[in-house]
């Protein structure tokens, strides 16, 4: 499906591609899935792209764009995204879901790029050979990381890339 405005698909709606018109656009527009799988497209504006539920595959395609996860993590929720910036981009984490961030822009200590958290107060996790992005909710407790997106490997990625609300 293909679109010039901002579009949201309706639970149960079965589209596999969700995308603007003009890839070059500038409109800033918001596309979010649902519980499927999709693969979302934005444009080179200021997009909000939110996968929803499922693998989803998301290309910001230029712009300043956020990329929000606010569904349940799972194994079979676990998004690809394909063109993310530091630079430009952001990564909106929900705090109903990543519960154990304090709201804003994400704390400097709670980031960490390597394989697994180092401390207790380690809770994003970027591998930076894989590109694999894990929330960890007590860090280095008994709990387990899971992984919620994977983006491209040797990003500068840092705290700074994300905020919770």
């Amino acid at each position: 499906m293909w679109t010039s405005a901002s579009y949201a698909l309706s639970a149960g709606t079965s589209i596999e591609v969700i995308g603007t018109t003009k890839d070059a656009g500038t409109t800033a527009i918001d596309l979010t899935g649902n519980e499927s799988a999709q693969t979302i497209q934005g444009n080179a504006g200021a997009n909000v792209i939110n996968g929803g539920g499922g693998a989803d595959k998301l290309s910001g395609f230029g712009g300043n764009d956020i990329f929000v996860f606010n569904s349940a993590l799972g194994n079979g929720n676990v998004d690809k995204v394909t063109d993310f910036n530091p630079s430009q981009n952001k990564i909106h984490l929900d705090d109903a879901i990543f519960a154990d961030l304090e709201l804003g822009t994400l704390a400097s200590d709670s980031f960490f790029a390597g394989n697994a958290a180092h401390d207790s107060s380690d809770h994003i996790i970027y591998n930076s050979s894989t590109g694999a992005l894990s929330y960890d909710s007590d860090g280095t407790g008994g709990a387990s990381q899971t992984l919620f997106a994977t983006l491209s490997p040797d990003l500068s990625l840092t705290a700074a890339s994300f905020f919770v609300t």
